[in-house]
């Protein structure tokens, strides 16, 4: 189903693990809107970050407030090769150790700047996505 999540006050997006088993990969596939880091500055938005440039902005965490997906997250947007802040989907793959998750587990999309509580005064707006994990056997 549709999850969607905000810029600003912890409006993650949560959505829930249905199968056990180990993840080699998650998408997130774009359906709408758009997330800013400077809601004055228009029409800067996009649907991973904030302006135009190649750095993401997104994350997925744990209901703990672990980021999984980048593995190697220092808190900062960061190059995610193959994708742009405005891709039509985002894959995670390569992870390290990989992820092991129970069904029911609850994992959360999060706008970094919201996650890290950065400058989010002047952040607007919601991106809408369908996750899809690829388990391996």
């Amino acid at each position: 189903g549709e999850v969607c999540f905000g810029a600003k006050n912890d409006s993650y997006g949560k959505f829930n693990i249905t199968s056990s088993g180990i993840i080699v990969a998650l998408k997130l596939v774009y359906i709408s809107g758009f997330v800013t880091c400077n809601k004055d500055n228009v029409p800067y938005g996009s649907h991973w970050n904030c302006k135009k440039g190649s750095n993401i902005g997104t994350i997925v965490t744990n209901a703990k407030k672990e980021v999984i997906f980048p593995h190697n997250y220092q808190e900062k947007v960061y190059s995610l090769p193959g994708y742009h802040e405005n891709s039509s989907e985002l894959v995670f793959y390569g992870q390290f150790p990989p992820v092991i998750v129970a069904a029911g587990d609850q994992y959360r999309i999060w706008y970094h700047e919201d996650f890290v509580n950065g400058e989010e005064y002047n952040n607007d707006g919601y991106t809408c996505v369908d996750v899809y994990a690829l388990f391996t056997w």
